[in-house]
């Protein structure tokens, strides 16, 4: 089924609200490359140009590929019907309905808590960000953050200098890793 939920997430004018509609009343990414256009097209918020769009698509070689990177880089993708995809991003309408990630993550900790600043942060703000995070290892939470420059880089620092568990939400695929500065960073974490 992840050759389907992959090539849901590239069709043009089909966005994660429409792609979690479809697959709610049809159970499942590959019945909506399978159910035809004119049924497509009654379900809410579809209508027929994203229902010829479902039709159109012809990109499955491209879905292919990325199947085969994700499984040569060990690479999990979680679909928004996966057991294991964060809850709390169901309470979102337009949360994301595919997730990549690599490691080890629970990504449904009871605990958690994102950390985002600016990129060119001052002195005081690197000494209040280490010192929430190291105030927080007693409560064993998890430490999200986006990887960057900046007060990101400091909390994935922080959270493993503190024994704390922490992930990088990047705004990019995993092909490539920006700033490329933080690729050992990666690694540890």
């Amino acid at each position: 089924n992840l050759l389907f939920e992959i090539a849901l997430t590239k069709i043009p004018t089909i966005g994660d609200i429409q792609a979690k509609a479809m697959v709610q009343v049809l159970g499942s990414a590959e019945a909506v490359f399978k159910t035809p256009a004119r049924m497509l097209e009654k379900i809410e918020g579809i209508g027929k140009v994203r229902a010829d769009a479902v039709k159109r698509f012809r990109l499955f070689k491209e879905v292919e590929q990325e199947i085969k990177f994700i499984n040569k880089n060990n690479i999990k993708a979680l679909f928004f019907t996966s057991e294991n995809y964060p809850k709390r991003l169901l309470n979102c309408a337009d949360g994301p309905i595919m997730l990549y990630y690599k490691g080890v993550a629970n990504l449904n900790s009871e605990k958690i808590i994102s950390v985002a600043g600016t990129r060119n942060h001052t002195h005081q703000g690197q000494f209040d960000c280490e010192k929430l995070i190291k105030d927080l290892s007693e409560f064993d939470v998890k430490i999200v953050s986006g990887l960057a420059y900046g007060i990101d880089t400091i909390a994935h620092k922080s959270a493993l200098a503190n024994n704390l568990s922490t992930i990088g939400v990047l705004a990019h695929g995993l092909h490539t890793l920006y700033p490329s500065v933080n690729e050992p960073l990666s690694r540890e974490m």
